[in-house]
């Protein structure tokens, strides 16, 4: 995956499951607003699970960019300005 192709759902879609593998949650309980640490129990350990399998897909983030936001839509709009300046 690069950032020329693939579009925002895909991004969204990609992101999104990776969370839901880690934490062990069904993919539709990632919604936009929820926030990760609070409503999820997303810790130091699932944030680096998750940045190594989106590094895996394309996505450059690491485990410290994915513990500074607070929601998924935050972290789609963390992966898209990476991809684009990387």
């Amino acid at each position: 995956m690069t950032a020329e192709n693939i579009s925002n759902t895909e991004l969204d879609t990609t992101i999104r499951r990776a969370l839901a593998e880690v934490l062990s949650i069904h993919v539709e309980q990632v919604t936009p607003s929820v926030n990760l640490v609070e409503d999820l129990g997303l810790d130091s350990l699932d944030s680096a699970e998750v940045a190594v399998i989106l590094r895996e897909r394309g996505i450059p983030l690491t485990k410290s960019a994915i513990l500074q936001v607070a929601t998924p839509a935050e972290l789609i709009t963390l992966a898209t300005d990476a991809m684009a300046s990387s």
